[in-house]
């Protein structure tokens, strides 16, 4: 499926949500490729997929939520997180309650509906939860930041912060945008829709200022469930944040679109109706759910997830979007819904949403690739199977874990903000999280998570068998007329290698002025007169690089032994104008100030690559 296509929406039936007394829930969807609206087929068997994290006990489901950094995925699920290595997802660097990650006491703080976001400019990670603290019968909003790009490093905390009077229904909804970090939320019922807006560059620095909280227009009259367009990627992120949502107001009922602009202490909120939507009355009836039964009322309509890209066919700003509404084919069941939303021209297209006639799927969220194909993950279902993992793609759908309950014994069967991400790292990859049901009744539930591309579900793993490089920035600002990457290389097979075989590339974007280069050693243990560099242009740009600084040594450099070290070689290069590297943008570029593995500086033994993962 790509953006730029439009086709005629089709409805398919959908199991309805559930609303609870307590902000847990939201609305369901799934919407496979139209490819196998065609055609029944058989679950491929799981791949490339890890365990995630239960949360809660299992209980309930949980809502799973996941970012994807450059090397890290961190993982939510209302009261625990987890952090995972991209290259080894088969155990978590760090999992902890939240309670404990926000460093509370115990009792201190009632902390769900939480929310993790990667924000791929700052390359850094946004945490936030709807937080009663200390028993207090108002709602607040907790905010973490991390201070760098490594999740498990130190973060900035705020504890029950902006409290409202409200409880931000179904979780705060974070977006930060080139200048602004926002968190918007809304009541089901009876008050306004609130937005609070902090200055970025503030919070990214330890300091969360007072909020502007802009007027929403008609936001007391408005019943849609708004959610941030979440920016998939650095080339993504605009000054403009966007909220969509689906409902009715004073501008009809169909797709609103807020769009919040100015400055973090000015700021404005404009609505656009973006199209009617075709629903039909909303059913009346609470529909029956195979192999459970519903424990509450209809929710009603609304959007599950959004995401923002810059379309590389044309590059337009595009929304994409999915949700529920009623379903015309069958009285008491919902419907689901893709759309796509060009900013650009103001042109909202309806995609086609079909789903395999075997299984219900429900709760699913849209992700778009850098190519614009769509993606879901999502939870299936039907009379003979409890609740399982799934992902889809435009042209396939694959399990995550299946489900080995006993069918038929659990009331609940919904968990909500299930996610397909972009990889900041490769617009080709995505990365889905999801739910199952474990157990035979309401406590037994875990998630999974995995990874996928246009061809198919499962990714290939950055290859391990060398000198692995590791790396740390001494320059590591946005905006730099030098790159200053340090170095070193661990020999991690089980046999030594001649240093004269092995060469290192750092991939850059030139972004413009000079396509010529400096490069120098400034520092090396082996010694500089033993390091050689030279920086080669590509003949064809590749996915955040157009370039490569290739590092290479010398015959002096000696042997590097199994499980020895290089130890730290300092580099430096700059055009020969002088002109500014924007960073964010560079394949290879972390902020970390520490040596970390870098799978994004690929090692090459006799031209073989031997570590890490080259720019696609």
């Amino acid at each position: 499926m790509r953006f730029g296509t439009t086709h005629v929406r089709t409805l398919t039936e959908q199991e309805p949500n559930t609303n609870a007394p307590r902000p847990r829930r939201r609305l369901p969807a799934l919407i496979a490729g139209s490819a196998i609206l065609l055609q029944a087929m058989a679950f491929a068997g799981a791949a490339h997929a890890a365990s995630g994290i239960s949360g809660d006990g299992g209980k309930a489901p949980g809502d799973p939520n996941i970012a994807v950094g450059r090397s890290d995925i961190v993982e939510v699920v209302n009261s625990q997180i987890a952090m995972w290595a991209k290259t080894n997802t088969s155990a978590p660097l760090l999992s902890e309650s939240v309670q404990a990650f926000l460093g509370t006491a115990a009792g201190a703080n009632n902390c769900g509906d939480t929310e993790i976001q990667y924000l791929p400019v700052n390359q850094r990670w946004v945490f936030t939860c709807t937080n009663g603290t200390n028993g207090a019968a108002d709602y607040g909003v907790s905010v973490a930041i991390s201070q760098t790009s490594d999740p498990t490093g130190a973060w900035y905390r705020w504890i029950g912060q902006a409290q409202t009077g409200m409880p931000f229904l179904d979780a705060p909804k974070p977006l930060a945008t080139t200048d602004k970090l926002m968190v918007y939320g809304g009541p089901d019922t009876g008050d306004s829709d609130v937005l609070y807006v902090y200055p970025l560059a503030d919070a990214l620095s330890g300091t969360l200022d007072a909020p502007v909280s802009p007027t929403i227009p008609n936001g007391s009259q408005r019943r849609f469930t708004h959610k941030a367009a979440v920016y998939q990627n650095s080339a993504s992120v605009t000054a403009d944040g966007y909220f969509v949502g689906n409902g009715c107001s004073d501008l009809g009922c169909g797709f609103d679109v807020l769009k919040v602009s100015g400055t973090a202490a000015a700021p404005t909120v404009t609505a656009t109706f973006a199209g009617a939507d075709t629903a039909p009355a909303l059913p009346s009836a609470n529909p029956v759910i195979p192999g459970g039964t519903a424990d509450a009322q209809l929710f009603g309509t609304g959007v599950i997830n959004a995401v923002m890209e810059s379309r590389t066919s044309d590059g337009h700003q595009v929304m994409a979007f999915s949700g529920q509404q009623g379903c015309a084919s069958y009285a008491t069941r919902y419907c689901t819904y893709r759309d796509v939303y060009d900013l650009t021209n103001g042109q909202l297209t309806q995609s086609s949403s079909g789903q395999p006639a075997v299984e219900d799927h429900l709760l699913g969220s849209v992700g778009v690739d850098a190519a614009g194909n769509l993606y879901d993950s999502y939870l299936y279902s039907n009379s003979a199977t409890e609740p399982s993992a799934g992902a889809a793609g435009p042209t396939w759908y694959a399990s995550m874990a299946q489900s080995d309950a006993t069918s038929g014994t659990s009331g609940e069967r919904y968990g909500d903000y299930y996610d397909a991400v972009q990889d900041p790292s490769d617009g080709t990859k995505m990365w889905f999280v999801s739910a199952y049901q474990t157990g035979s009744d309401e406590f037994g539930w875990s998630t999974s998570f995995g990874c996928g591309t246009a061809a198919g579900y499962g990714c290939a793993a950055p290859v391990t068998t060398g000198p692995k490089s590791q790396y740390l920035d001494t320059s590591a600002a946005p905006q730099v007329t030098g790159i200053q990457p340090v170095v070193q290389l661990v020999n991690t097979a089980a046999a030594s290698v001649s240093l004269s075989h092995v060469r290192v590339r750092y991939w850059f974007t030139h972004d413009n002025g000079a396509t010529t280069y400096a490069a120098t050693c400034d520092y090396a243990v082996i010694g500089c007169a033993n390091v050689t560099e030279n920086v080669v242009n590509l003949s064809a740009p590749l996915n955040e690089a157009d370039a490569y600084l290739e590092v290479g040594f010398t015959s002096g450099a000696g042997t590097l032994n199994a499980g020895a070290s290089t130890g730290q070689i300092q580099l430096r290069f700059n055009k020969t104008d002088w002109s500014s590297f924007t960073q964010t943008n560079d394949f290879s570029y972390g902020t970390n100030s520490a040596f970390q593995d870098s799978p994004h500086i690929t090692v090459y033994v006799d031209g073989t690559l031997v570590w890490g993962v080259e720019p696609s």
